[in-house]
């Protein structure tokens, strides 16, 4: 009888820490990747109107139709000041206006083509860095020459903080886990106990 009462015990240690391991699992993934995933969405939104607030500014500053070069380039180096964005200016012939050299070579190809006059293009992408950013791109018509303006906004700080909450979940559901394994032996031996006193009174 004691050896099937140990079995029966160590199952029931087994399962309730399975099914303490498996809930914590579920719901902790469920809540990093929902708070994950709206911060993501909130910085993609946020680079598209910055994006938008850029071709206004650039447009509103050239409202004479003087499309200078050196005026657009100071107006873009002005933007680049007060948001922390990167920008780069391209005409229809792949002249680039503005373009300020940085070390991680942040603007990468195929953006352009996926642009039309009132579609915005975007993706996320890891420069030679390792830094996860939104490269946006948008197409500004004056009427007589066509420009492609893109930009990078940083979302690194996001994936970093997802990776912090994945780190503290690991740590909080072994601490967890470690509590699960003490009361579900202090369960299995109340269950079992009451289990062998109930048969030995049937006899």
């Amino acid at each position: 009888m004691k050896i099937h009462n140990v079995r029966f015990r160590d199952k029931i240690q087994i399962i309730i820490v399975l099914m303490l391991t498996i809930s914590i699992s579920i719901c902790g993934t469920w809540l990093i990747g929902k708070s994950f995933t709206s911060a993501k969405t909130q910085r993609i939104d946020a680079a598209q109107n910055a994006q938008r607030m850029a071709m206004y500014t650039l447009i509103s500053t050239t409202s004479d139709n003087q499309w200078n070069n050196n005026k657009l380039s100071g107006t873009l180096r002005l933007l680049e000041r007060q948001v922390g964005q990167r920008f780069k200016l391209t005409d229809e012939d792949g002249n680039v206006i503005y373009q300020k050299q940085y070390n991680d070579q942040s603007f990468k190809d195929g953006m352009i083509e996926k642009v039309s006059d009132n579609k915005m293009a975007w993706r996320i992408q890891i420069n030679s860095l390792g830094n996860h950013e939104i490269q946006t791109a948008s197409a500004i018509n004056n009427g007589e020459k066509l420009y492609y303006l893109e930009s990078i906004y940083p979302i690194e700080n996001v994936y970093k903080s997802r990776d912090y909450m994945i780190s503290s979940f690991m740590g909080i559901t072994l601490v967890i886990i470690a509590m699960g394994i003490f009361i579900a032996r202090k369960v299995s031996y109340w269950i079992t106990g009451s289990l062998t006193r109930l048969a030995e009174t049937a006899r």
